[in-house]
């Protein structure tokens, strides 16, 4: 059986970190589509929310003039004169009027203030079962406040109601009654934003485009055909805040989902360019390496027997082959540290596309983003010098603020931690507590707990999720505890979270070396110490981290 090469080994390599990085890649991307619906859903409910407050108003503006006319002296004298025929021939006229620009219009009727009766454009009516919902409207309506919205059923029919109080001098005359089709409603909010309504009473499902849709459940995506739609329900009450039907609406977000694929594809093309790119690099660099090892390893089996001649050259060896392990290291160091900026990055990308095409893109919001981002660069860019740093004697160490540098760390993992809903908590009993060390290496070390804390909460069903860190000052020893709910660490592997290459992730979550990395950082180069435990946090169990350092 032939040997394999190092350059086929090196060949394997790079195949097998190129297929761990696109799966890598597609996971991740799976999960932004997942908060990319969640989050044009939410708006979607904002957005109708907003746009029924405002279907409502407009209504009443419309009409309104209406009720102002029934407040002119001439028509007050007949109202309290009772003269039927004068109300009934106004009714008629304003009607026709106002039904020639609103053809969801239905009726018109006055109402007196006994709740005797009620005219229309063309009765009166006397049925003391139809005027008891008006002794609600009585109670409701003011001099101040003179308008109310009602939802009726009338002969099985759904119907929307304006009411209008008529007042003289503070005293109620009556009430004029606005009877509008709901189908006002979805007229306009087709207008609006193109949605599809429905409103339904007692209905399980609708049928639309071929497909039953069932409205007892709240989806937040449906596909019908070849189209994709965002899907909003909302129950439309009465006054007495009783259920009366159901809106469905559907919000045809096609166009959106090919957007968001084009940029997904986009995304996948120019990470997979970048990624060829790095290791046909890194493939070289390689070869390269092994090349010199090689040759190197030959010149040393030809002088084997003159070991002290070479003892020198020898040691030379070993001092290089160090650094080359160092600077394999450095580079799984620097590429686990990149790859959560990374998806940072490109969620934010995402988001500013999104309100981009919605139209929602804020000023504020664009410079606010465009910030995240250049902080988030400068600390990739400041990593490579960090590593660079990490490797070297000559380092410099300072003073520098504890809670700086947790804010610091938190400010890189913040968009995630919002995006799953975990809480962030700095309690600082020592506000001006300075330790002496390397501060960019701290925050690196405290990144990695939080995120390992992060990643924790992924795999759990826990709600609630929190993140506490407390800074204090306890006998001139600065103590900084990094403690979650998010289920804690298995007693049979807590000796072993801090060994490197130690993980229990799938291979494109984790290498293995954060926690490694900060135990480093923190006991080798800072002269701290840091231990771990589980510990109860808001009734749930969860890790807590101690990292000590003596007192300035």
């Amino acid at each position: 059986m032939s040997k394999i090469t190092a350059k086929t080994k090196s060949l394997i390599f790079v195949l097998t970190l190129m297929i761990i990085l696109s799966s890598s890649q597609i996971y991740q991307n799976s999960i932004f589509y997942e908060t990319y619906i969640k989050q044009i859903h939410i708006s979607y409910q904002k957005s109708f929310e907003n746009f029924y407050k405002s279907f409502l108003n407009n209504e009443f503006d419309k009409y309104r003039p209406l009720a102002s006319y029934f407040t002119k002296k001439e028509i007050i004298k007949e109202l309290k004169n009772n003269n039927n025929t004068k109300i009934m021939k106004e009714l008629s006229f304003y009607f026709s009027y106002f039904k020639s620009r609103d053809k969801f219009l239905k009726n018109v009727f006055f109402i007196d203030k006994d709740l005797k009766f009620k005219t229309s454009k063309n009765m009166l009516i006397f049925n003391e079962n139809n005027f008891l919902r008006y002794s609600i409207y009585q109670d409701k309506i003011t001099y101040e406040n003179n308008a109310i919205f009602d939802v009726i059923e009338n002969n099985k029919e759904l119907e929307f109601v304006l009411v209008f109080g008529i007042f003289e001098k503070g005293r109620n005359l009556g009430f004029i009654e606005v009877v509008l089709d709901p189908n006002a409603l979805l007229k306009n909010l087709q207008y609006f934003d193109g949605s599809i309504g429905f409103i339904v009473k007692n209905q399980d499902n609708i049928k639309f485009g071929g497909q039953t849709i069932d409205t007892t459940s709240d989806h937040s995506r449906i596909l019908i055909k070849e189209n994709s739609f965002i899907i909003n329900n909302f129950i439309i009450k009465n006054i007495n805040d009783e259920e009366m039907a159901k809106g469905i609406f559907l919000l045809d977000i096609t166009s959106k989902d090919k957007f968001y694929d084009e940029s997904i594809l986009k995304n996948i093309i120019f990470s997979l360019i970048f990624f060829v790119l790095a290791i046909i690099s890194l493939n070289f660099v390689f070869n390269f390496l092994i090349s010199r090892l090689e040759r190197s390893n030959l010149i040393l089996n030809k002088k084997i027997d003159i070991a002290l001649k070479k003892a020198r050259q020898q040691d030379k060896l070993l001092i290089y082959q160090s650094k080359l392990a160092g600077t394999g290291e450095m580079i799984a160091n620097i590429a686990h540290q990149w790859r959560q900026p990374l998806m940072q990055l490109s969620s934010i990308l995402m988001l500013l596309e999104a309100l981009f095409e919605k139209n929602k893109l804020t000023k504020e919001l664009f410079y606010e983003k465009i910030n995240e981002e250049s902080n988030i660069i400068n600390y990739m860019s400041g990593t490579i010098d960090d590593f660079r740093n990490f490797y070297r004697p000559d380092k410099e160490k300072e003073s520098f603020n504890v809670m700086d540098a947790i804010v610091r760390s938190f400010a890189i993992i913040k968009s995630s931690l919002d995006a799953n809903n975990i809480k962030f908590d700095i309690i600082c009993k020592k506000e001006n507590a300075k330790i002496y060390g390397y501060k960019n290496e701290f925050s690196q070390a405290i990144l990695n707990i939080l995120s390992n804390s992060k990643d924790a909460f992924l795999n759990s069903l826990i709600t609630n999720k929190r993140i506490r860190v407390d800074i204090s000052n306890i006998n001139k020893t600065i103590k900084i505890l990094i403690q979650d709910n998010a289920g804690g660490i298995d007693e049979n592997i807590i000796d072993k979270i801090f060994d490197p290459y130690f993980t229990t992730k799938h291979s494109f979550q984790g290498t293995g070396i954060g926690l490694y990395m900060s135990k480093m950082i923190i006991v080798d180069n800072m002269n701290g110490t840091i231990k771990v435990c589980n510990q109860e946090l808001d009734g749930k169990i969860g890790a807590k981290f101690e990292i000590s350092f003596n007192d300035l």
